[in-house]
């Protein structure tokens, strides 16, 4: 097992295990407070998805460049701490997936030939 996975869960574990204890012990009356709890509820809900999804979501990360997967994760951090910025980050990431998607598209493809060449010319030096 990967001790990635292990450490996302166990952040998970703490962050919702603080944001409870935060609205049990200060309550909901003071607000500063049950924002940070609710706060510290979505991050952990969020870690624990995360942890749920690892293997698949390192199959998906090889496939994409890390700035891509950085943006994604910083925007979902920030949209877990403040929902209502998904209608400013959900169509700025879902654009910049789109374009790397169509520049995958457009992408020329490998020429076998010249992998073919490299080869024989490989194995002839050998």
């Amino acid at each position: 097992m990967d001790i990635r996975r292990h450490i996302m869960g166990l952040f998970g574990v703490a962050f919702l295990i603080g944001g409870v204890s935060l609205l049990l012990v200060k309550g909901a009356s003071d607000s500063q407070w049950s924002m940070f709890a609710s706060i510290c509820i979505r991050v952990g809900l969020m870690l624990g998805a995360i942890w749920l999804a690892f293997p698949q979501l390192v199959g998906l990360m090889k496939r994409f460049p890390p700035w891509l997967m950085g943006a994604i994760t910083v925007s979902g951090l920030v949209v877990a701490a403040r929902p209502r910025m998904i209608l400013y980050l959900g169509p700025v990431v879902a654009a910049i997936a789109f374009l790397q998607f169509v520049g995958w598209i457009f992408k020329p493809l490998p020429n076998p030939k010249a992998k073919r060449q490299t080869k024989t010319a490989s194995k002839n030096d050998a």
